[in-house]
C-alpha cells in the first residue's frame, strides 16, 4: 500500500471545486490510498461500490453521502461497472475567512476527527436529501459561471457546513486545548507534507522522532495520531514502502537482494528479508 497525494487543483483565489467523475471498474487499485488536503463530500449519483478508510470497507449505493476529511488516506472499489460521484472539494482556506463567525466547534468537525464523525451518511437522511440538492445548485452555478456564481456558491458551501454540524452533533471532547482554528489548517497541511517528505525520502534514515520534530509535534503524539489517520502505524508504512519499492527493482533490475535493500533504505540484510516476508505481495 502507498499513499498519495490527490492530483487534482484548485483555484486559490476561490478553492471550491465541484466534477463529475465517473469511476470505472477497472480503474480499481488495492495498492494505493489518495488523500487530499482539502475536505471531499460525494454523492453516489449511479452505480454500487464501496469505499475504503482507516482499514475498513463501506457499502454505498445512489443518494448516499460519503464524506473525507482533510489528510485521509481513502481509495474507492467499483463494484458494477461504473460508479458515478458528484463531488465537492473544499480547502479549508476558503473556511478560514469564517471562522470567527462559525463556532470552533463547527469547523472542528472537518479538521479532526472525532468520536461521532462519520464518513458515511445514508441517502434516506434528512440532511443528506438537502445537502445533494445544494451540490447540484452549486454544480449548475459552477457551469454555468453566471455573474456572482461565486457568491451562491460560498453560501451553499456554507450551508452544507453547518448541516453536516448538525448531523455530527460534534464530539465535545475534542477540543485540542482552544487551539485557533487557523492552528488546525495548518497542522492539517504540516501533516499532508510530512506524507509527501517520508513518501520522497524512505530511502533515507527516516525516524519517527525526527519526523515528528518536523511538525514541532511529540513524538507519542506524533505516533498516535499517524495510525488514527493512516489506518497503520509510522513504521509500518515506511516498510510498506521500502517493501514496495523492493518488489519493483526485484522485477526490473538486475540487482542482488542485497543491493535492492540498501538501495530502499534497509541497513541490515536479515532486517529486510524479514520485513520482505511480511510485507511482499506474493506473500
Amino acid at each position: 500500500m502507498v499513499i498519495i497525494r490527490d492530483s487534482k487543483k484548485l483555484n486559490p483565489e476561490f478553492p471550491v471545486r465541484i466534477d463529475i467523475h465517473d469511476l470505472k471498474r477497472s480503474d480499481n487499485d488495492e495498492e494505493t490510498l489518495i488523500y487530499s488536503e482539502a475536505m471531499e463530500l460525494s454523492v453516489i449519483e449511479n452505480g454500487e461500490g464501496v469505499f475504503i478508510t482507516g482499514g475498513e470497507e463501506h457499502e454505498v449505493k445512489p443518494g448516499d453521502l460519503v464524506i473525507f476529511n482533510n489528510a485521509e488516506p481513502h481509495r474507492w472499489d467499483v463494484r458494477e461497472r461504473e460508479l458515478e460521484l458528484l463531488q465537492l472539494t473544499v480547502s479549508m482556506d476558503f473556511v478560514s475567512p469564517f471562522s470567527y463567525t462559525f463556532p470552533e466547534s463547527i469547523l472542528r468537525s472537518f479538521i479532526e476527527k472525532g468520536s461521532n464523525f462519520l464518513n458515511l451518511v445514508d441517502g434516506k437522511n434528512p440532511n443528506s436529501v438537502i445537502i445533494h440538492t445544494l451540490m447540484q445548485e452549486i454544480y449548475r452555478e459552477a457551469t454555468i459561471g453566471d455573474d456572482g456564481h461565486e457568491l451562491l456558491i460560498s453560501a451553499d458551501v456554507l450551508k452544507i457546513i453547518t448541516l453536516l454540524f448538525r448531523y455530527f452533533k460534534a464530539d465535545k471532547t475534542a477540543v485540542g486545548g482552544g487551539k485557533l482554528f487557523s492552528e488546525k489548517t495548518d497542522a492539517i497541511k504540516d501533516f499532508a507534507e510530512i506524507l509527501n517528505y517520508i513518501n520522497s525520502h524512505y530511502k533515507e534514515k527516516v525516524s519517527l522522532d525526527e519526523t515528528a520534530d518536523r511538525i514541532k509535534m511529540n513524538p507519542a503524539y506524533f505516533s498516535n495520531y499517524f495510525k488514527r489517520i493512516i489506518g497503520i502505524s509510522f513504521s509500518e508504512y515506511l516498510s510498506v514502502l521500502r517493501i514496495r519499492r523492493a518488489c519493483e527493482l526485484k522485477e526490473t533490475s538486475d540487482m542482488s537482494m542485497t543491493e535492492i535493500a540498501a538501495e530502499c533504505g534497509f541497513r541490515n540484510i536479515s532486517n529486510f528479508y524479514r520485513i520482505y516476508k511480511k510485507y511482499a505481495p506474493d506473500n
